[in-house]
């Protein structure tokens, strides 16, 4: 049953980062925290066995302290800083594998805006910077930049940007897969972690992107430029014979894709509530239209999820946009007291 309690653990390590605890599960990961914010990292002078029993020892613990129950006093041994503060790197680790793209912790001094499907915001960062969020998007961003010597802020999902230049303060933006260090500029940027695609797309000024760790291989973009980050299974073949293979992310620098109407880029259509298809399969636009109204959408028939559409729709009802890809390529579908469709 260590699946549980693993899954305990991380769903109360993100919720602490997510500042969605409890004064009392504050302390429970706070105190971890600091009993190793001072001491050396020992993990690379232990043996993968020690290294699987500490981490077992420590989620016991912490799951004793989660569900209430006493915990056993174990006796002091020789050995014990190192034992502890390898436990609490371990503990360090495991909160970047639930939520490996956090830059900074959340406390009280940041600022976290979650959006539902459906739904758009306007923010005015500390330093003047615009963002306008786009639907189920987070952002994360510290009250004040006044303390830091850079201005770093966290985006999950898609966002323009209209960044504040400062010289003296750099601007960098985490993402799930990116990582993008702002000169002053205008910019989009989109990175959900159910897509296989993330972007990031220059209109005006200069930024330079890399794949989140990957500093060195930065690139520069410049505008009407995207740095488009893409999610492949591997070619290796014993990697793809396992039931989890990894995945791999390729990055290229590509055109910005204007649109033949009226010039605008495709990437920051959402702005005017627009919405260009271009041969995407029905389950794709499914996606779509579930953030932009705010609305569920099951498709039952496989067939039919795979069928492939192209069309451009803008400020359009809902009912009017499935009525159009339902004369293009025929399907049927019924909504439900909610407005959630499903198609089959």
């Amino acid at each position: 049953m260590q699946h549980k309690k693993d899954g305990k653990l991380s769903q109360l390590i993100e919720k602490y980062i997510q500042k969605e605890t409890n004064a009392s599960e504050n302390k429970i990961v706070e105190d971890y925290f600091d009993s190793f914010s001072s001491l050396p990292n020992v993990l690379e002078n232990m043996s993968p066995e020690e290294r699987a029993i500490i981490k077992r020892r420590m989620q016991e613990k912490l799951h004793r302290r989660l569900s209430g129950k006493p915990i056993r006093l174990y006796p002091t041994v020789k050995n014990f800083r190192k034992i502890a503060a390898a436990a609490a790197v371990l503990l360090a680790s495991l909160a970047v594998t639930v939520y490996h793209y956090q830059p900074f912790s959340t406390s009280k001094k940041n600022q976290v805006l979650t959006l539902k499907s459906g739904e758009q915001r306007e923010v005015i960062l500390p330093d003047g910077t615009k963002v306008r969020l786009n639907a189920s998007s987070k952002l994360i961003y510290p009250n004040s930049f006044d303390d830091a010597s850079r201005r770093e802020i966290t985006l999950i999902g898609e966002a323009f940007f209209d960044v504040v230049k400062k010289s003296d303060k750099p601007f960098l933006i985490h993402t799930p897969r990116m990582e993008i260090q702002v000169l002053g500029t205008a910019f989009n940027v989109r990175d959900y972690k159910e897509d296989k695609i993330a972007e990031t797309s220059l209109i005006e000024g200069k930024v330079a992107v890399w794949k989140t760790g990957q500093a060195a291989d930065r690139f520069l973009l410049k505008p009407k430029e995207k740095f488009v980050v893409t999610e492949k299974l591997p070619v290796n073949n014993n990697q793809m014979a396992s039931k989890h293979p990894v995945k791999q992310l390729n990055a290229t620098v590509e055109p910005v894709t204007i649109s033949k109407g009226d010039g605008t880029t495709l990437e920051t259509e959402w702005l005017l509530k627009r919405m260009t298809i271009e041969e995407e399969s029905l389950s794709q636009i499914a996606q779509r239209l579930e953030r932009m109204y705010g609305i569920k959408i099951v498709i039952s028939n496989p067939e039919v999820a795979k069928q492939h559409y192209s069309a451009t729709f803008e400020n359009e009802h809902l009912d009017n946009v499935i009525g159009a890809l339902q004369v293009v390529k025929p399907f049927r579908y019924k909504k439900d007291d909610q407005g959630n469709i499903e198609i089959y």
